[in-house]
């Protein structure tokens, strides 16, 4: 049961998160969050990370690089899967975005 606004009860955003569809939207907002944190969360370190190791910019700008990397080789096993799925529901080679079905 959802309180009116003007409310004082302090578990209502645990009551709102009952609800499946703004759990599952909580959980993808988070989800994605992590995900950029952890893409960029070697950039305000560069300097550091330069002067420790002794490289110069472009070396070590591939520590952002390397986890965009590591996500492109990770995202085709996901996309094969799909594909698969496609040609045993019998749609053959046709474009997804065709409007057949």
């Amino acid at each position: 049961m959802i309180m009116p606004c003007g409310s004082r009860d302090p578990l209502l955003p645990f009551r709102l998160l009952a609800n499946s569809h703004i759990r599952l939207q909580v959980i993808v907002f988070t989800l994605v969050t992590a995900s950029f944190t952890n893409i960029y969360l070697t950039q305000p370190v560069l300097p550091v990370l330069q002067y420790e190791f002794i490289v110069d910019q472009v070396l070590i700008s591939f520590t952002v690089s390397a986890v965009i990397l590591g996500i492109a080789l990770a995202n085709p096993p996901f996309c094969l899967h799909q594909v698969g799925k496609r040609h045993a529901a019998g749609r053959g080679n046709r474009p997804a975005l065709s409007g057949n079905g």
